[in-house]
């Protein structure tokens, strides 16, 4: 949206500079509309011609040239403004996704516990070790299934980013 309204508004630029000549003719031809005398028609052809140039236009070019800059740079900074939403909905993104990483890299690390405390209980066959196996399996289908969600979530928040940002 800022690109188009700047390329908008230096398109204006240039048609307001093209002012800077001004060059009118004009020919025809002049008849009178009472004659003095009834005999006589006066007619006659007749023609104009004006040329002017503005001086002052260079340092009119110049501040036509820094309000398109100005307008870009105050467009850029306003808070309600689309492109100012879209820089804090990319920020928060990435935010996300930071901590999203986090809690990855924390999950996996709970993962190579169990995975660990598993190799532990490999053949132990008391009654608890076979208790303590059965919930560390289950604990290993809920975290790999958070794992999962979570990965799901980061890939999905960095696709989002690269096409629209």
């Amino acid at each position: 949206k800022l690109a188009s309204e700047e390329a908008n508004q230096k398109a204006l630029a240039r048609l307001n500079k093209q002012t800077t000549w001004d060059f009118s003719l004009a020919a025809g031809v002049h008849r009178q509309v009472a004659s003095s005398t009834p005999t006589s028609s006066e007619t006659g052809p007749y023609g104009t011609f004006s040329l002017s140039y503005n001086l002052g236009r260079k340092a009119a070019n110049k501040h036509i040239d820094k309000s398109v800059a100005a307008y870009v740079a105050w467009k850029d900074e306003q808070v309600d403004d689309v492109v100012q939403q879209a820089k804090v909905l990319k920020m928060q993104l990435e935010v996300m996704v930071d901590a999203q990483r986090v809690q990855l890299a924390v999950l996996r690390t709970h993962a190579e516990g169990i995975a660990g405390d598993l190799r532990s209980l490999e053949g132990v066959d008391t009654s608890n070790a076979l208790m303590f196996r059965n919930q560390l399996l289950a604990d290993q289908v809920v975290l790999s299934v958070e794992i999962g969600d979570v990965q799901f979530r980061v890939d999905q928040i960095q696709n989002f980013l690269s096409l629209n940002f």
